[in-house]
C-alpha cells in the first residue's frame, strides 16, 4: 500500500470517527465540543478533497464510510450524492467481484498464495 493510500485510508476513518463524536456532542447539547469536532472534520474533508489523495483502489470499508459521509455532509447537491454512490457502490463491486476471481480461479490462487 502506497503513502498516498494509507493516508486516504486513515484519513477516512478518522472523520467517521469525528463525524460520530460530533453526533454525540449534539444529542447530549455540548455546543463547544460539537464546534471543534465539526471544524476537525472540515478540515478533514478538505484533506480528502486534495490532489494529492488517491481514490484508485478503494478498499470496501473505505467504500462503505465514504457513502455514510456522503449522507453527513450538508449542501451537497442530490445528483452529486447519486454519482458518488453510483461510483462508489460500482467501486464495492469491484471489490467483491476480484475477491471472488481470486478465491476461485487457478490464477488468482496463486496470486493469493504469494502476496500472503
Amino acid at each position: 500500500m502506497g503513502k498516498e493510500t494509507g493516508d486516504r485510508n486513515s484519513a477516512i476513518h478518522l472523520t467517521w470517527v469525528v463525524i460520530k463524536l460530533r453526533d454525540e456532542y449534539v444529542e447530549k447539547k455540548n455546543t463547544e465540543a460539537e464546534e471543534i469536532l465539526q471544524e476537525l472534520a472540515r478540515r478533514l474533508l478538505r484533506q480528502l478533497g486534495s490532489t494529492t489523495v488517491t481514490w484508485e483502489k478503494l478498499n470496501e470499508k473505505e467504500a462503505n464510510i465514504m457513502q455514510q459521509v456522503v449522507y453527513e455532509v450538508d449542501n451537497i447537491p442530490p445528483f452529486i450524492r447519486r454519482i458518488v454512490e453510483s461510483y462508489l457502490t460500482q467501486e464495492k463491486s469491484r471489490i467483491v467481484y476480484r475477491e471472488a476471481w481470486a478465491q476461485t480461479t487457478p490464477e488468482g490462487t496463486e496470486t493469493m498464495n504469494r502476496t500472503t
